[in-house]
């Protein structure tokens, strides 16, 4: 019943938030209703965490869809953007870990992992492991997420016009009922997806198996159709309250000790995605909006959401965050053992 009313809310606070025309109404709306009556409420919302993993299947599903037979080509010219995507991402790793050590005082394990440009799922698996935070973690990529994707939109209204709400409450209503069993195939794929990475311990497996499946799907040509729009709202409305309920049981005074310091981060990190992707793109001559998406140090999932209700290349965006995820994978070890002084 919990979890029936938190998606309710969540519902509820998506409706509100394209009522008042505020961008991205179904992830932030639904963030703010739960985290509102979270707060309010005192644990009368929960959700299986379950339900965040059967969300990130359906959307990298949908971000599978981006991709045809002509990608390969493309990740070959994404390469010198990937380049400067990783080397923005040591930057907004660099600069958070040191004001973090010096302002919050997090001790340099925690800092070290609450300062990772994403990766939330598998830095706060870990972080035991290290004798870290987990809680501290949480709300810091929590508070720069909440961060970007409200910056997001402007910063897009900034290059080009888009109307989030508008476009959001369009792919509500979509519905490709025509063909039965292409939707099959993709239930099968995303099935097949959430196997693989139940048994492959692989950073984003739960996203990234699925997009390879969903892409393989439609690059042959055997699938067409997308995910449809109700699935997409709803996957949605799951991440967006995720979100709001990790700040049940927060004191006010707690989340702005550990929450002011990686939102001001956070706007600093922004503004610095999108200073990058617009010197890049004038010089390239790359559309800056897929740019800007692709740069900005956010959960893979949040800002493939945004890319798909955009339709900003959700292709290159998702490709560019995984690779920052593994990057990620690869680096926490490294950085333990010189930063932190852990094995």
């Amino acid at each position: 019943m919990k979890s029936l009313l938190t998606l309710l809310t969540g519902f509820v606070g998506g409706m509100l938030f394209i009522w008042l025309h505020i961008p991205l109404p179904w992830v932030l709306g639904s963030f703010f209703a739960t985290a509102l009556v979270g707060q309010l409420g005192g644990g009368r919302l929960s959700m299986p965490g379950s339900w965040r993993n059967y969300a990130m299947v359906a959307i990298g599903t949908m971000l599978g869809a981006g991709f045809d037979n002509q990608i390969a080509a493309r990740l070959v010219e994404w390469i010198p953007s990937m380049i400067v995507m990783l080397v923005l991402s040591f930057l907004f790793f660099l600069l958070p870990y040191v004001v973090l050590r010096r302002w919050s005082g997090m001790d340099k394990a925690t800092a070290l992992l609450a300062a990772m440009p994403g990766g939330l799922s598998f830095v706060t698996a870990i972080a035991d492991d290290f004798d870290a935070d987990s809680r501290r973690i949480a709300l810091a990529h929590t508070a720069r997420l909440i961060i970007l994707l409200v910056m997001t939109p402007f910063m897009l209204g900034w290059i080009a016009d888009y109307d989030l709400a508008a476009v959001a409450l369009g792919t509500a209503s979509q519905m490709e009922l025509t063909e039965p069993l292409q939707l099959l195939w993709l239930v099968l794929g995303a099935a097949a997806g959430f196997v693989l990475a139940r048994r492959l311990p692989v950073p984003s497996g739960l996203l990234l198996f699925p997009m390879i499946i969903s892409a393989v799907l439609h690059g042959t040509g055997l699938v067409t159709v997308h995910v449809p729009g109700p699935v997409s709202t709803l996957a949605q409305i799951v991440i967006g309250s995720g979100i709001g309920l990790r700040f049940e049981g927060y004191r006010l005074r707690d989340i702005v000790q550990d929450g002011w310091l990686s939102a001001a981060l956070a706007v600093f990190m922004s503004l610095g995605a999108f200073a990058g992707a617009y010197v890049y793109g004038k010089i390239s001559g790359e559309a800056i909006p897929p740019l800007l998406l692709s740069f900005l140090p956010g959960g893979a999932p949040e800002l493939g959401v945004v890319a798909l209700a955009l339709h900003v290349d959700p292709a290159m965006v998702a490709a560019h965050h995984l690779i920052r995820v593994m990057a990620i994978a690869a680096m926490v070890p490294l950085a333990m053992r010189f930063l932190a002084g852990r094995k």
